[in-house]
């Protein structure tokens, strides 16, 4: 969407190419896509009245899913990396206000750290929000790693037009985070603990 990807190059394991397909002319094709995440984005252009093209869409249960884009005002999610050496993103598509319900991601021991890249820790917890989907053009609002349940009893409210909660994994743990996300109403703007700057 506007050039940019979800997640971004570094949060995937597929590379740029083996991500999205380009087509055009009258040839049909038939080929089956799947898509990796709980998303999938088709675009097109049609410059001609009445012509058009057909779609078959087919939901798949994910068993192990990563990145999600949430479209809903309010909900409960988990990410999780299931041992595996990979980076998984949450990202609404509007102000939210989050608040971490559960944490467990590279430390063996009760507690939370915050700044854990400059503690040299592989494994943590981004919050942050950006003007678009690609994550690595996020603005840090928090950053946190550890084990604790309710690790923050308080919302963080980001006005940002898209927030992100990014899970990094070395593959070392099996990280895990519970979020509780909210839409923010423009009224709760005098609230907001991080603006992004535009």
């Amino acid at each position: 969407m506007n050039g940019e990807l979800f997640p971004s190059a570094e949060d995937h394991e597929k590379n740029i190419g083996e991500r999205f397909n380009e087509f055009c002319g009258r040839r049909q094709i038939r080929r089956v896509f799947i898509s990796s995440q709980n998303a999938a984005l088709v675009q097109y252009r049609i410059p001609t009245y009445a012509q058009g093209f057909s779609v078959r869409v087919q939901h798949l249960a994910n068993h192990r899913p990563c990145n999600i884009l949430v479209q809903d005002i309010e909900g409960i999610y988990t990410l999780q990396n299931f041992g595996r050496n990979i980076n998984c993103s949450l990202t609404t598509f509007f102000d939210a206000k989050i608040r971490l319900l559960l944490t467990n991601t590279g430390l063996e021991h009760n507690g939370i750290l915050h700044k854990c890249v400059k503690r040299g820790m592989r494994d943590y917890v981004q919050i942050g929000g950006s003007s678009g989907l690609d994550t690595s053009k996020m603005q840090i609002v928090e950053e946190i790693c550890g084990q604790d349940h309710h690790p923050n009893s308080k919302y963080k409210r980001i006005f940002c037009g898209m927030v992100t909660i990014r899970l990094v994994s070395s593959g070392n743990f099996a990280n895990k985070v519970v979020a509780e996300i909210r839409r923010m109403e423009f009224e709760e703007f005098d609230l907001a603990n991080y603006i992004c700057e535009n």
